[in-house]
């Protein structure tokens, strides 16, 4: 009755609808403001105490020195990936919260 054609297609838009609702900020889906974490702000604007350029994310030993927090891009830069070449999430997170790179 239906071809691989329509069931395919049909299929898609299903994935899209179900995409549309996990979408940041959209009604029904994820709260904007990055991963919340416990004890973290979101990670959107910085609180109003901040320095002007912090992102929002500070951590106790950076905030000494009033820089934030390092993100994915700064660990990208600092391992020399080019642009388009990543580190999984794992591997990302490994670093950022590996108690030897805390500094």
């Amino acid at each position: 009755e239906l071809g691989p054609l329509q069931l395919r297609r049909r299929g898609q838009e299903a994935g899209a609808e179900r995409n549309g609702q996990r979408r940041r900020g959209a009604p029904g889906g994820r709260p904007p403001g990055g991963r919340r974490l416990p004890g973290r702000r979101g990670g959107r604007s910085p609180p109003a105490d901040a320095p002007p350029g912090t992102g929002g994310r500070m951590d106790a030993v950076h905030a000494e020195r009033g820089r934030p927090s390092p993100d994915r891009g700064d660990v990208s830069r600092a391992l020399g990936l080019r642009r388009g070449e990543q580190l999984h999430q794992g591997a990302l997170r490994a670093l950022l919260l590996h108690p030897a790179r805390r500094r």
